[in-house]
């Protein structure tokens, strides 16, 4: 078979077109340049690798002390950091807490006491205007009943005059 035909038939007639893949041509993707195509193309081989020899001593080994460790303290990096300050700096301490404390319950004391004051004041204030308009509503009571008394008295004797002209 060729390879630009089909192997089945097309019920349309016209042969179907063959489909290529990108891997088939070296050098085909768009990533590798096209004069590279054939080194990419052959198979990889290993480079042969060569290791040297050990070297040889021919001297006989000396004896000597083996060599003192000294320590060294090597400082570390030095940062720029202040010392750690105490949490409690800075706070009121509790002796002054308690004076601020007790100068504010005198400070309340002083207010709860101001604020009942003006409140019984106010209390005797509006008893007394009660009372003053229990005053003034018997006097305007009694002006209406004297009134109205001289009025029924004055009608009594006009009456009594009209019997006696009569």
């Amino acid at each position: 078979m060729v390879a630009g035909q089909s192997m089945y038939a097309s019920p349309y007639g016209a042969a179907a077109p063959t489909m290529q893949s990108m891997y088939a041509t070296p050098g085909a993707s768009m990533y590798m340049p096209a004069g590279q195509a054939s080194a990419y193309g052959q198979a990889y081989a290993a480079p042969a690798v060569q290791y040297a020899s050990a070297p040889v001593v021919t001297q006989a080994p000396s004896f000597v002390a083996a060599p003192q460790v000294v320590e060294t303290v090597v400082a570390g990096p030095q940062f720029a950091m202040p010392q750690p300050r105490s949490l409690t700096e800075g706070l009121v301490t509790p002796a002054k807490l308690e004076q601020e404390r007790l100068a504010y319950e005198k400070a309340l004391e002083a207010q709860l006491g101001k604020q009942s004051t003006a409140v019984l004041e106010e209390a005797k204030i509006k008893k007394a205007m009660l009372e003053q308009s229990a005053k003034t509503q018997l006097a305007q009571f009694q002006l209406q009943i004297e009134e109205s008394l001289k009025m029924e008295s004055l009608y009594v004797d006009q009456e009594a005059q009209n019997m006696l002209v009569a």
